[in-house]
């Protein structure tokens, strides 16, 4: 407290009190905040009634993806759905690769397993000791068919190249750089592609929802694209 009356230049909130202090000098009731920021106010949540400061209530923010009308199109088209190009890339592979026929592997994988079980207890009534090998033996033997089965999947998916190519296309588009839009991509790319029709797009299609991704398409019509 001295030093702040001496020289109140040289003191600084912390990392963790930075947003107490901002919201007791400005009189904040209320902050709209992204994903990312709402957990990192969990944190210093805490700080509030140390300090003595009335925390501001939080409102999630609606999160939107903007994509043309041509690439929901070819989304459509594709058969996938938005949730397939935004989960892992090894599951959108196994998507593709069974689609393509490379889901051969199942079926054996399941009739491998079957047989594999039949083995246990004619071992254990030679020896109870053998279960552990026994064990060891079939994971060995089923995480082999699994690795083997990821590559028959993949080798299809690539197979029609044309698809993966345009999948793939679709998937830069909704995660460049494999980030999220808002993450990798500034809003002056859009604004200076659509131009004032981004945010009249973002107007008449965005609903106040923070659960859902939401789809908006400022060069086709109006419309409000069901989230994930």
């Amino acid at each position: 407290l001295r030093t702040i009356d001496e020289n109140p230049g040289v003191v600084s909130p912390g990392v963790l009190a930075r947003p107490a202090f901002q919201d007791a000098a400005l009189g904040t009731c209320l902050q709209v905040l992204g994903p990312g920021e709402v957990s990192y106010m969990a944190q210093v949540a805490p700080v509030y009634p140390l300090l003595e400061v009335a925390p501001p209530t939080i409102a999630l923010r609606p999160q939107a993806m903007v994509l043309e009308a041509k690439q929901i199109k070819r989304l459509e088209e594709s058969g996938l759905s938005l949730a397939d190009l935004l989960g892992a890339r090894q599951d959108l592979e196994r998507t593709l690769g069974g689609r393509a026929g490379g889901g051969f592997v199942a079926p054996v994988r399941q009739e491998v397993e079957a047989a594999l079980v039949t083995l246990r207890a004619p071992a254990l009534g030679v020896d109870p000791n053998l279960e552990r090998p026994w064990e060891k033996t079939r994971e060995r033997i089923l995480r082999a068919l699994d690795l083997f089965a990821d590559k028959a999947i993949s080798a299809a998916a690539r197979r029609d190249e044309v698809e993966s190519r345009r999948v793939e296309q679709l998937r830069q588009a909704c995660l460049p750089f494999g980030k999220l839009q808002e993450r990798a991509i500034s809003t002056a790319y859009f604004g200076d592609r659509f131009g004032p029709r981004l945010a009249e797009s973002f107007w008449e299609q965005m609903e106040l929802d923070p659960v859902h991704l939401q789809v908006i398409s400022p060069d086709g019509p109006d419309r409000k694209e069901e989230g994930v």
